[in-house]
């Protein structure tokens, strides 16, 4: 996303085509907290930067599928067979 734009206002390319390991965005401009994926992280932790996170923890490579309660940030994790993470 563009963080000096307005959210209705993001053009679909830098929603949909860009990896957090090509660029990292600033803080959006609403202070609204950014939940994205599409970069996994092959240590399967959640990337949490205060102001954006990325949910994506490597289900489709053997990682585990996330899921993540809003606003609490209470977070679960299960791999292919089911099994809870912790």
């Amino acid at each position: 996303y563009d963080a000096r734009l307005p959210l209705d206002a993001q053009p679909r390319e830098l929603l949909l085509d860009r990896s957090l390991r090509d660029f990292v965005p600033a803080r959006h401009r609403s202070g609204k907290t950014a939940v994205v994926g599409h970069t996994s992280q092959k240590n399967g932790q959640v990337l949490d930067l205060g102001y954006l996170i990325c949910l994506d923890t490597n289900c489709a490579k053997g990682g585990w599928l996330t899921a993540c309660e809003f606003p609490s940030g209470r977070t679960w994790q299960v791999d292919i067979d089911g099994r809870r993470r912790g």
